[in-house]
């Protein structure tokens, strides 16, 4: 019988991505440049996780608070609903200079929605990261699944002292250090160039999706 890749990552349509599976680790990985596809399907994963009450934790090095909250929104989570009461948490591991850029002018711990919002610099390497994570855990509840969201990779590796390693070195600390039940959806360039980080988060990782962009005459409306 014929099945498609979407039946067989257990989502329901091509359409849209709805990951079914709340029980593995994946790493999204962006091919030439096919950003907003690779975004999308990572807002799916905390929209899907965020639905079935399971807390979501987002590391960004890209954006803000104020921008996952506008996404969610968009398409489709009504975050006043009671289920998701202290289901975000937020880790701004922006640069200084962006976080001067992109500071955040309002106040989210009102939100009944967020359970924390948090802020991380000038980070040598990933420990500072873990650490936070693990204090999470505890308030949100030893038993309870997390899902740990980091956007990206790049971005975030650039923060750390020891670059590539330092990446490394937080997936295996989330992994295989902490006591938590945890889940790891993340984002990563991929060209020649970074063919050494993918390679490494790719053995971290039971499932890794690869957006490409179409080669025909349609491409650039798709």
């Amino acid at each position: 019988m014929e099945t498609t890749l979407w039946e067989q990552l257990g989502w329901k349509s091509s359409s849209k991505f709805i990951p079914e599976n709340h029980d593995e680790n994946v790493l999204i990985l962006d091919n030439f440049g096919c950003g907003y596809g690779a975004n999308q399907m990572l807002y799916q994963y905390i929209s899907s996780y965020l639905y079935n009450e399971i807390p979501v934790c987002i590391i960004s090095s890209n954006y803000t608070l104020s921008h996952y909250i506008a996404v969610l929104k968009r398409i489709g989570v009504n975050l006043s609903a009671s289920k998701y009461n202290k289901k975000l948490y937020f880790i701004d591991a922006l640069s200084v200079v962006h976080s001067e850029d992109f500071k955040e002018k309002n106040s989210f711990q009102k939100l009944k929605f967020i359970g924390g919002e948090y802020t991380l610099r000038n980070m040598e390497n990933g420990r500072e990261i873990f650490e936070k994570l693990e204090e999470i855990g505890e308030e949100i509840g030893e038993n309870q699944k997390i899902l740990v969201v980091i956007d990206d990779f790049n971005s975030l590796e650039v923060l750390f002292d020891d670059g590539y390693s330092g990446i490394i070195d937080l997936v295996h600390y989330i992994r295989y250090e902490s006591n938590k039940n945890v889940n790891v959806v993340g984002i990563c360039e991929k060209h020649e160039a970074l063919n050494p980080l993918v390679e490494c988060l790719g053995r971290a990782f039971e499932t890794v999706l690869e957006v490409k962009p179409l080669l025909t005459g349609r491409s650039d409306s798709v």
